[in-house]
């Protein structure tokens, strides 16, 4: 009778810790899912902000090639200037990955295929701060704007930042040209230099968009799936 007793107090004990760590587990991995939604967001806004970006670096490399140039610089200040702020290095909301990590409760996950999705998804942007195109984004800004006081007035760059409204997404930039601002050379040399740097801004979100966004996005949209079919949340 006495092992009978000590027997179903153990295994009382054992389900109710079991089942404290399945509402632990179903905490954490809501949490999860929240984070993966806020992720999903921001991965489509930075795809649309590169893609849109890099429509106005082909418009701008046709108009500086162009036999007109000298009479639309309004809009050549206008995109030389806000091209740069489009960039953005995608970041994860992962608090909740850290903490499951930091506190060793990754064990918590009982579906392993879904732990190493999890793992994989997060892994990418380690990956892809490791001397890939999220690096480059830096460099190549860097390296254009060594080279724009060769053709652009920063009198002009000047009065445009002065009118832009600043947002906590960045500044908004008015086209408020009151006159037409000049280029600094017509030198074809200067001018391609120019379209160069602005061309590897465009090639680098490019790739960056191809094997990186939109992998993580597939990704992300796959967990979430995985998540509200396993644990059956709602918003």
């Amino acid at each position: 009778m006495l092992f009978l007793a000590v027997f179903c107090g153990f295994l009382a004990e054992n389900i109710r810790e079991h089942g404290v760590e399945r509402k632990k587990e179903k905490q954490y991995m809501r949490s999860l899912w929240l984070d993966l939604q806020e992720d999903t967001s921001s991965l489509r806004d930075i795809s649309s902000r590169f893609a849109q970006s890099n429509k106005n670096i082909d418009t701008l490399i046709r108009i500086l090639k162009s036999s007109y140039k000298n009479d639309s610089t309004c809009k050549i200040y206008r995109l030389a200037m806000t091209i740069p702020f489009a960039d953005r290095i995608p970041q994860p909301d992962n608090k909740t990955f850290e903490q499951l990590k930091n506190s060793g409760n990754l064990r918590l996950i009982h579906n392993n295929e879904l732990l190493t999705k999890i793992g994989a998804y997060y892994n990418r942007y380690s990956q892809m701060m490791i001397g890939g195109p999220g690096q480059m984004l830096f460099q190549n800004r860097h390296d254009l704007y060594l080279f724009t006081y060769e053709l652009f007035d920063m009198a002009v760059f000047q009065k445009l930042w002065q009118t832009s409204r600043s947002t906590l997404r960045g500044p908004i930039f008015i086209d408020s040209c009151t006159e037409k601002p000049v280029l600094l050379t017509n030198d074809p040399m200067v001018i391609n230099k120019i379209c160069a740097r602005y061309y590897y801004i465009e090639m680098t979100r490019s790739v960056l968009s191809q094997f990186w966004l939109t992998p993580s996005l597939l990704q992300a949209d796959s967990l979430l799936a995985n998540l509200q079919d396993q644990y059956h949340f709602r918003n």
